[in-house]
């Protein structure tokens, strides 16, 4: 029981010194760095990349295509999911609410209501 409250008071330490100092987590390898080592995505609002610079150089370098092949994925995917309503709309559904949405559309209720109707 004592173990758990260690670990409790721990991660409060932690999160205390992230938000009142100039130190940050890394989320790839886990090291607790200063900020100067991470760069700013947005330096408007001040928002930090989770990753610190050398592990964004190290994945850039292992992967350099990545965005290339990820938007290729998606767009493939995007091709195979097309779904053909008896209502007569075409949309794309690799998703349960992408179903959802057009379930509730006012063309496919309109459909429905002229069907039940005849």
């Amino acid at each position: 029981m004592k173990r758990k409250y260690i670990c409790i008071y721990k991660k409060m330490i932690i999160h205390i010194t992230k938000r009142y100092t100039s130190i940050m987590q890394c989320s790839c390898c886990k090291k607790i760095l200063d900020k100067d080592k991470f760069s700013l995505k947005n330096e408007d609002k001040k928002i930090y990349y989770l990753h610190c610079n050398n592990c964004r150089e190290k994945l850039k370098t292992s992967r350099p295509d990545k965005q290339k092949q990820e938007k290729q994925r998606y767009e493939k995917l995007k091709k195979d999911a097309r779904i053909e309503c008896n209502c007569g709309s075409v949309y794309v559904a690799f998703r349960d609410f992408h179903i959802l949405r057009h379930l509730n559309t006012l063309k496919h209720k309109a459909y429905l209501s002229t069907k039940a109707s005849s």
